[in-house]
């Protein structure tokens, strides 16, 4: 891949096509080889760069960059992303190089996704708990998504069960789609939490006359718990809440904007919602940083 983009760029370069990628100056010269890649020296702003993907500064071409993101939110653990990497190509950094592209790039996606804007959603949404335990702590993770675009629209991580968390959690998925559905699905637990800001709610939402009714139907509930099988096996391997609210934040963006659903046609829940994101993958994210 590197040899036929270099032949690429070459032929570019001769066709008087290519030019410097900071200031535009097609004054350039060879300057030496890092990893057999090509780099390159402008005469006018004194920069060097490479063909490749990888942006000023960085040692990694960001094809590796995205593809251990991809990896590690898919549940996949550092080591074995390691692996990969030497299989695909031929390098293997260490795991705290890993682990500081996830969490820079992870923060990225966290903040990308708060600009997003209103979602367009359908009348049904669909509330799930799951109980898991990070460094022996035990924890609450309240998801609630659209039935009809399968966009999260809140996530929630907590140690404790109150309602003044649960207001928090639906206040969280009222802004984001702009509107109460007329049905939440839930199993039977996190209905009892629902159930106790249902009155409430109904009276801080001048746009909203009717109570929302409550549902329990595992059919439709198993289905999604599922797909958030992934994040689970992320979460149970970091070392505090605090970090496990972080790649919370981040997963919901790879969720809603990166990960397509065979449901959906291939389409991610962002699509189906209506919504042109403008960073649609890690390389997305990756290249909004250089």
């Amino acid at each position: 891949m590197a040899i036929l983009y270099e032949a690429e760029y070459r032929k570019e370069k001769e066709e008087g096509l290519i030019t410097c990628i900071y200031c535009g100056s097609n004054a350039i010269v060879k300057y030496g080889k890092y990893r057999q890649s090509q780099r390159y020296w402008c005469k006018s702003c004194r920069k060097k760069f490479r063909p490749e993907e990888a942006g000023y500064h960085m040692k990694t071409a960001s094809k590796e960059i995205s593809r251990s993101l991809s990896l590690y939110y898919c549940g996949t653990g550092v080591e074995d992303i390691r692996r990969v990497l030497e299989d695909e190509y031929s390098h293997t950094p260490a795991k705290r190089t890993i682990f500081n592209w996830i969490e820079k790039y992870s923060a990225l996606a966290a903040a990308a996704g708060q600009g997003s804007g209103q979602v367009s959603t359908g009348s049904t949404w669909i509330a799930d708990e799951t109980v898991i335990r990070i460094r022996g702590q035990k924890v609450q993770i309240f998801d609630i998504q659209d039935e009809k675009s399968r966009f999260l629209l809140a996530t929630q991580i907590t140690p404790a069960s109150t309602t003044g968390e649960t207001r928090t959690f639906l206040e969280q998925a009222y802004q984001k789609a702009g509107l109460m559905p007329s049905k939440i699905i839930t199993d039977s637990y996190i209905s009892y939490l629902i159930e106790a800001e249902n009155g409430p709610l109904k009276n801080t939402r001048p746009v909203q006359e009717n109570l929302f009714s409550l549902e329990t139907d595992p059919q439709r509930i198993v289905p999604f718990h599922a797909t958030l099988r992934d994040r689970t096996t992320v979460l149970k391997r970091l070392k505090s809440i605090a970090s496990a609210e972080q790649f919370n934040r981040s997963w919901l963006v790879y969720y809603n904007f990166f990960r397509a659903h065979e449901a959906l046609n291939g389409k991610t829940p962002a699509e189906q919602a209506g919504i042109d994101a403008p960073l649609k993958n890690w390389a997305d994210i990756i290249a909004s940083a250089h």
